[in-house]
């Protein structure tokens, strides 16, 4: 015979105390290992930031220095130069055949950066402190037809703006253009 349980709709709880939930030792360490590889990462990386004049005239620079090498490179029989003029503070790329000053190719007006007028007026107080390759001074850089660098040693610009530094490196191997703080 089949016996039928009956619910009488009472439950059996058992009463357990709670024990209050914390973190174990192992998640704290690990937040902690967290937070440290964040700070190590993003604190080198806000104290080297500068002033954001400063990085970007330093890159417009290295953007007209890769200008010029490619204007060697469509134009073998006109090469251009970057002259540099650290006593007038300023930098022009020039057509070496005719020694006259390129037109900029965004408003047609002379390819010349004095980091104060034109369209580099969001750079005024920014100074082209020096232009050397070694321990020479230069006063300009040109490309060969394959857009190499015409230099022996690796050039460094410096350029400054409230008592800060930047520097654009061209590497005399290859003519790449790198921007780092001394």
């Amino acid at each position: 015979m089949l016996e039928k349980r009956m619910n009488t709709g009472i439950q059996r709880f058992k009463c357990r105390p709670t024990k209050p939930r914390g973190f174990t030792l192992f998640e704290i360490v690990l937040v902690v290992l967290i937070v440290g590889i964040i700070g190590a990462v993003v604190v080198p990386a806000a104290m080297n930031m500068g002033s954001p004049r400063l990085k970007t005239s330093a890159n417009v620079l290295a953007a007209d220095i890769e200008f010029c090498l490619s204007e060697c490179v469509a134009r073998p029989n006109d090469p251009r130069v970057v002259y540099f003029d650290t006593v007038n503070n300023k930098y022009s790329l020039v057509a070496l055949n005719s020694s006259s000053i390129i037109a900029h190719p965004s408003d047609s007006q002379p390819y010349t950066n004095d980091f104060a007028t034109g369209r580099n007026a969001g750079l005024t107080g920014v100074t082209l402190t020096s232009v050397a390759m070694g321990n020479t001074a230069m006063t300009v850089l040109t490309f060969d037809p394959y857009g190499k660098p015409i230099l022996t040693t690796d050039l460094i610009i410096t350029l400054t703006y409230q008592g800060q530094r930047m520097c654009v490196k061209v590497l005399a191997t290859t003519g790449e253009t790198s921007i780092y703080t001394p």
